[in-house]
């Protein structure tokens, strides 16, 4: 079967920062690594269709707040 999927949704840069535990109640914790990675729902529901076999695309608007 051949399937297209249209995706109209959000995709977003997700910040993630690793530390070895939670902040304290000061929100204080020492980061230790910072990734910058591609998410967002509709963008990570799309790679996992792809990974699947089935061909997507997907019509976002992107800002300019980062």
């Amino acid at each position: 079967m051949d399937f297209k999927v249209l995706g109209l949704g959000t995709a977003a840069m997700d910040i993630v920062l690793q530390c070895e535990e939670l902040p304290r109640e000061d929100g204080f914790a020492f980061i230790y690594n910072e990734q910058l990675i591609p998410g967002g729902s509709c963008a990570n529901v799309l790679v996992a269709l792809t990974k699947l076999g089935v061909k997507t695309s997907l019509i976002a608007q992107m800002g300019d707040d980062y």
